[in-house]
């Protein structure tokens, strides 16, 4: 074995002094061959970066952080006590985590290989602590943490082990591990709903089109809003101190606002609302019941802190002027200790995040650390609004971003079309996950990048959502071609070189793009997306028949003889004798969404009529990954099919990869 890995590391760098030798390729499309674009970053600080931090965390006690970072080449959580240099790595990976009450352990979520079979698990963030322990160790079992008790003495998880179409209510006690069923789901139980303490005193039921919540009172439960599949609603928190309900709901409005229910009434007061967009985001004070803050985002984003004292405190981070040029900054809260003592914040651009661990007390700010990008922010390329209408007279938003040193006319362009389709873009994604380091990657290669919220997106309203029923392959795609056509009749794009991107739904829009206009763009990236929509529809995972009345009211219903065939039409799986365009695709063995067999059907029909593609399977990745190789492997293929499409830079062989082979 010792043998073995000697020789492995003398391959690699045997190797490695062999492909350092395939240089970096510079731009040929000419908008970019005389620009003088920033420096060429690698793949790997976009996507495998070993300076990553983030997703800090503060213990309810106040005295603990813990965030995620790189130890080594793996990702790690890293915990330590404020004001020491005590900090550690733990011995459990994953990037859903949070503290449990008693302020020593932390709750994970993980699974195995992207199956999305979510178990909890127990961490004892203590040097030389208990190992690691699954408090859900149930075969083909999906678990979520509903609430940890604030008096750190348990954790109430639901999971689906007794059914794996539903989720019952346990209460585990982290002293002795026990496990104690507190409610069994009768069938029609959404979710649970815990107090500010840690106590069930909620949950939300649906039956067809119809939902409700109801509060528990006196042992008994009392309905008490009710709405139907069309409108948001989405439970915040339950004040039971003062007898209400926060949510963020749409209903009888267009836009989802901040509203209060009274439980004793069943009235509801619309404490703060937008009149460009919905609210998205709201935290209600644990001490005084009140709301913090609400945040929306019509263009850059907008935070209003109901708090005077700490709207006056933060007002150096806030309502910047939020124009074309810099400094627009957004403002994220990330958490507070059960005292409101000490304030986790982070202040981000375009560059990424900054993270500060702000006291109320007497106003001390730390920065605890910044995203990897920030050290390249000379390198990076600011994002900006931009408004279009569709041919059919809707009004489109999204965000252009155009690479640092070219000149702004017919560049060669990425359409990056977004996942979901409930989701929509950001300025400066807050997670700067996903898209937003997409974003810049491309841009960094000499694209122009454009985004658009297509109708249905989330964000923008009632009205703007549901002009998308019916509309997968319709409409939505032609949101699309229309911003390709806005920014050709800008002068932005080059008409011959504008390629299109995405992954998930946004993957299936490439697909249903080079299928259905043909020779629109120059070439297509399909991450992970779906090709049929009808084996989509009915392989659905059980836990997600909740979720089915949106997908059959939206999408189609394949039951339905008519809404089958329109389904079968809006599929590029059969369309795929169409395309003339070079396609990538790329999807991961491990997938249980849109799962593997929805790309390999659509490459086996490409190439049984003679089409283009390139096919690129991963082993082990979901429906996408926090696994450095996978990235690495999925955009270092996406910059080579780029360049030689598009006449962008690719920075070529990435030492890591040699990492990425080995591990």
């Amino acid at each position: 074995m010792i043998a073995n890995r000697k020789f492995t590391a003398w391959l690699c760098l045997a190797l490695l002094g062999v492909l350092t030798g395939c240089a970096e390729h510079p731009a040929r499309h000419p908008a970019l061959a005389t620009s003088a674009l920033p420096e060429l970053l690698p793949v790997r600080a976009f996507f495998a970066n070993t300076d990553f931090q983030g997703g800090y965390q503060i213990s309810p006690d106040g005295r603990k952080l813990a965030w995620m970072a790189v130890s080594g080449l793996r990702p790690a959580i890293f915990v330590q006590t404020i004001g020491t240099t005590d900090g550690h790595a733990l011995s459990l990976f994953s990037p859903e985590f949070r503290w449990a009450g008693d302020s020593r352990h932390l709750l994970l979520r993980k699974d195995r290989k992207g199956d999305e079979n979510l178990h909890v698990w127990l961490v004892d963030t203590e040097p030389g602590g208990e190992a690691p322990l699954d408090l859900t160790p149930f075969d083909r079992t999906r678990a979520e943490i509903v609430a940890a008790a604030a008096s750190g003495k348990y954790v109430l998880i639901a999971d689906n082990r007794r059914d794996a179409r539903v989720f019952d209510l346990y209460r585990i006690d982290l002293e002795t591990r026990a496990s104690t069923l507190v409610a069994e789901n009768p069938g029609d139980v959404a979710s649970w709903i815990a107090d500010m303490s840690g106590e069930l005193r909620g949950r939300t039921r649906y039956s067809g089109e119809r939902n409700w919540l109801e509060v528990r009172e006196a042992g008994r439960w009392k309905r008490l809003y009710s709405w139907t599949a069309q409108d948001i609603v989405e439970p915040l928190c339950i004040d039971t101190e003062r007898s209400r309900v926060w949510l963020r709901s749409n209903l009888g409005r267009d836009k989802a606002a901040l509203v209060a229910v009274s439980t004793s009434e069943g009235r509801e007061t619309v404490y703060f609302s937008d009149p460009d967009t919905d609210v998205t985001e709201a935290a209600v004070s644990r001490i005084s019941g009140e709301p913090l803050y609400a945040v929306s985002h019509p263009d850059f984003p907008r935070i209003e802190i109901f708090d005077r004292r700490l709207r006056e405190e933060l007002g150096r981070w806030r309502d910047r002027p939020a124009g074309e040029r810099e400094p627009v900054v957004g403002m994220e809260f990330l958490g507070a200790d059960l005292r409101e003592e000490n304030f986790l914040l982070s202040v981000y651009d375009h560059a990424g995040k900054r993270y500060h661990l702000w006291n109320r007390s007497s106003g001390a700010d730390v920065l605890l650390g910044s995203d990897a990008l920030n050290r390249h922010a000379a390198a990076l390329a600011p994002i900006r609004p931009v408004a279009f209408a569709s041919r059919d007279g809707l009004t489109l938003r999204g965000y252009l971003t155009l690479p640092k040193g070219a000149s702004p006319r017919r560049l060669p362009m990425v359409l990056l079309v977004h996942g979901g389709p409930w989701a929509r873009n950001t300025w400066a994604d807050p997670d700067f996950l996903a898209d937003a380091l997409r974003v810049q990657f491309l841009a960094n290669r000499g694209y122009a990048v454009l985004q658009v919220n297509y109708r249905g997106s989330l964000g923008y309203g009632r009205k703007f959502q549901e002009a998308a029923i019916g509309q997968f392959g319709g409409t939505m795609q032609n949101d699309l071609l229309d911003a390709v056509a806005w920014a050709v009749n800008e002068g932005y794009a080059d008409p011959a070189h504008v390629a299109i991107m995405g992954a998930s739904y946004g993957g299936y829009a490439t697909l249903a793009a080079l299928t259905t206009s043909p020779r629109t763009f120059a070439c297509g990236v399909d991450l992970f997306g779906v090709s049929d929509l009808v084996s989509l529809l009915e392989n659905f995972p059980p836990y997600w028949q909740y979720g089915l009345p949106m997908w059959q009211r939206f999408v189609g219903n394949p039951s339905v003889p008519e809404e089958r065939r329109r389904l079968m039409d809006a599929s590029p799986l059969w369309k795929a004798a169409s395309v003339e365009r070079p396609l990538l695709i790329i999807h991961g063995t491990g997938d249980v969404r849109s799962g593997i067999e929805q790309s390999e059907r659509m490459v086996e029909a490409l190439r049984a009529a003679g089409k283009p593609v390139e096919y690129v399977k991963i082993a082990g990745m979901g429906h996408g990954s926090w696994h450095w190789p996978h990235n690495l492997r999925t955009y270092r293929k996406t910059e080579d099919f780029l360049a030689r499409c598009l006449g962008g830079r690719s920075s070529g062989f990435d030492w890591y990869e040699l990492g990425a082979w080995a591990f």
